[in-house]
């Protein structure tokens, strides 16, 4: 798994202003460690980005930055009054570029193990053909790889009370959607307890 943490943290382009976004949720908390920790190394910029949805992102975002030494809140970006849900996060990214906030915008898209049942499709960059721009680390991961890269980056423990999955409840888990589920799922795949609360 440490594979795809080189990955992601060899390939952040040197020459650009880095955008993140943060949803508050356990993969965007891992690729933000990942990105955030490399940027600051460098002595590069790399700011965060939050979709305002109402499963309390905002608030778990700023969780996640607190925790990671982030100096200042997430960015409000995008819009939440599409009637597809996959349109939140697209419509923040389109807004970043819009206003010129940064030059790349990494997103923790992950794919969809067999047998969900999500509410919505996810959208990938490819779709726009936006891949150069618009960079998805994950796309190709499962959730309980992102959560195996958690434990063998030694932050799994960490992040998993201030990191929320559910869509249903900006507080606790409902249990049955598809996000509280996938997350449910990921952590019997890997034979580890998730001891989080949200």
């Amino acid at each position: 798994m440490m594979k795809n943490v080189s990955h992601v943290r060899d390939n952040i382009p040197h020459d650009k202003r880095i955008g993140v976004c943060v949803s508050g949720g356990w993969d965007s908390a891992v690729l933000w460690y990942i990105v955030y920790n490399e940027c600051k190394k460098r002595g590069q910029s790399c700011r965060p980005y939050t979709v305002p949805k109402i499963d309390g992102a905002v608030n778990y975002a700023n969780k996640i930055l607190k925790w990671s030494g982030y100096d200042s809140e997430t960015n409000i970006v995008g819009r939440v009054d599409a009637e597809d849900p996959s349109e939140y996060v697209t419509s923040g990214i389109i807004d970043i570029f819009a206003k010129g906030y940064a030059d790349i915008v990494y997103v923790a898209v992950t794919k969809y193990y067999d047998g969900m049942e999500p509410d919505h499709e996810r959208q990938h960059a490819s779709q726009y053909n936006a891949e150069d721009i618009c960079i998805q680390p994950f796309h190709n991961l499962t959730k309980d790889q992102t959560v195996k890269m958690a434990f063998d980056l030694g932050i799994a423990e960490e992040i998993m009370d201030i990191t929320h999955s559910c869509t249903e409840r900006d507080e606790g888990r409902c249990g049955y959607c598809p996000w509280c589920k996938e997350r449910e799922w990921a952590f019997k795949q890997i034979g580890e307890v998730d001891a989080g609360t949200n």
